[in-house]
Order: structure tokens, then sequence, then C-alpha cells
């Protein structure tokens, strides 16, 4: 009796992986197809020149997707570029301007199949440049398309989780480049199984100013409020400046922290404060904006602290800033 439910049982798990197959196979061109938007960008395929890939995880007025836009400009001279944009953002045309394609995964999730349809009309792509570890879920599938990947690491341990993501990264990537020796030695000491991965050390340059298009900007409103404050401030008043996302790891809280402390042992000077970073929405956001929102009101500073959403105001702030902490 317990040998023929026992069959019964193998008989059903077969049936069931049978069914879960044949759903995949007709599900999975489904998928494929709808998952990804491929845009045609602005600068036509030259058929002479080699391809490359760069992977960017957003389109962000950010750090790593403004690095991820210069390396398009800069490669864009010699190769013809297929931008992978894993988020929008308001970099989106920029993007667009200097892609001959450029594929944007919905929902982030990129897969081998959703690649190849994207990739196989273009000649295989000499190489990619995966840029920065939030964008280490298009690497399988890049090296499963067969196209070589380099990943630039920004990033230090603490901030990259799941823990082991450095591990998968080191696995599929043909070369690890990182910004500075610091981080290198940090990711290092935290995840020594990659110690025997190819490994560069390569400083970032300069990059070139972002000059946005009236239509992207989206932000009137919040520019034209920073440089009316800036304008209306007395030449006696000390602007302490900073700058970033409002998200724990760009040290927003340390600033009104530094803030509250000067303001109590500079009771004779007039000192104001400016942070500028998209993201401050204390009455949606209850993981950081709400509790920046208290921290700021507790400590008496509503007067002397401002937040400013982000805009080509920050040089005029960074002009008139007496310091940039």
């Amino acid at each position: 009796m317990q040998f023929r439910e026992y069959i019964k049982e193998i008989m059903k798990n077969i049936y069931r992986k049978r069914v879960i197959k044949i759903i995949y196979k007709f599900v999975s061109p489904l998928i494929n197809k709808l998952g990804v938007k491929i845009k045609i960008g602005n600068k036509e395929l030259n058929q002479k020149k080699e391809s490359i890939v760069v992977v960017s995880h957003e389109a962000s007025i950010t750090g790593a997707p403004i690095l991820a836009l210069n390396i398009c400009k800069e490669l864009a001279k010699k190769y013809n570029i297929i931008t992978v944009i894993l988020r929008d953002g308001e970099l989106a045309e920029e993007f667009l301007e200097i892609s001959g394609v450029s594929i944007w995964p919905r929902y982030t999730i990129l897969s081998r199949g959703m690649l190849k349809r994207a990739l196989c009309r273009i000649t295989k792509p000499k190489y990619a440049i995966v840029n920065s570890i939030v964008s280490a879920k298009s690497i399988q599938p890049l090296r499963d398309n067969g196209v070589p990947v380099i990943t630039l690491i920004h990033e230090f341990s603490a901030y990259i989780r799941p823990f082991n993501i450095m591990e998968i990264v080191g696995l599929w990537s043909n070369a690890l480049v990182f910004s500075s020796e610091l981080t290198k030695q940090d990711i290092l000491n935290n995840s020594p199984e990659i110690k025997n991965c190819r490994i560069k050390v390569l400083p970032q340059g300069k990059c070139q100013k972002i000059i946005k298009k009236e239509k992207i900007i989206g932000i009137n409103s919040a520019q034209d409020a920073a440089e009316t404050y800036v304008k209306g401030l007395r030449s006696e008043t000390i602007l302490i400046l900073g700058a970033g996302q409002i998200q724990p790891r760009k040290g927003v809280d340390l600033f009104i922290s530094v803030a509250s402390q000067i303001l109590k042992i500079n009771k004779r000077r007039q000192i104001e404060f400016v942070w500028i970073g998209s993201g401050y929405n204390p009455d949606n956001d209850f993981n950081v904006s709400l509790w920046i929102k208290d921290q700021i009101e507790r400590s008496g500073m509503r007067s002397n602290i401002r937040i400013f959403e982000s805009s080509d105001a920050y040089s005029k702030l960074i002009e008139r800033a007496n310091i940039f902490l």
C-alpha cells in the first residue's frame, strides 16, 4: 500500500513538472516580448562600427547614471552604443540621444530571453559595461547571450545587499573595476571569494556637466524657489550646504545633527542650512522623510534649515555657500 502511494506521488510530480514545462513553453515568449521596451535611439547604428552595451540601474540625475551617460558619450566616438536602462528617470532623453538602441526592461526585470530578443537584429556587442552593483541583475543575462562583461564597482560593502551578491558578480563578470583602492580593499575584506577575479582600480575622471532640455526639467518651481531663496539671503548670513538624495547613506540626518550643534554654540551669527536633493516627501515617505521632518522640528530648526528638490539651482547654491558640508 505504501509503495502504491509512493508511485502515485512520483507520477503526480512528473505530471506537475510537465504542466509547468508546457506553460513555460507558451508563456516564456510572451514574457520576453512584453517584458522589455526596445527604443530606437537618435544615433543611427553604423554597420562599420562595433557595438558596446552600457547598463545603468536608472536614468536619474544622480552619480552612477551621470557616470554611465558620460561613459556612453566617450565610447560613442568609436562605437555604436546600446544602452540598458533598468529604471526610468530625468536623463531618459539624454540616454536616447546617444544610443543606437535603448533597452528598457519593465519592472526592472531582465532575463536572457528578453535580452536575446532585444539584441537579435544587432551585431553581437564587443562587450558590456555594467555600472554599479545596483545593475548586477543584468550581468548573467548578458553572459548567457555571449557578451563579455566589465562590472564597475563604486560601493562599499556596507551598502551591498544581499551579502552574496558579490560572489555572483565575481562569478559572472569577466573583469571587476573599482573606482578606488579603498573600495576595493573594503570589498575584498568582506568578500574574499572574489580575490582571484580579474580586478583593476581605475579612478573616475571628471564628468561633463549635464545640460538638460527644458521640456524634461519638470522641476522649474523647485528651481525658482531655490534661486529666489539665494537672492533673498543677506550678505552677512552664513550658508552651509549639503546635497544628495533623501536616503540614509547620504547623511542628511547627520547634516541636521551638525546644524543643531552649530546653532547652539553660534547664537550671535546668522547661520542657515540648505540641503538639496530629491526624495523629500514626509507626507508619503515613512522610511526617511517623515523622520527627517520630525528631527528638524524637534531640534527647533524649522526656520534655519531648508530642503530643496534637485534642480540646476544647485550651482547657484554652491556659488553662494560659505561651507559645503
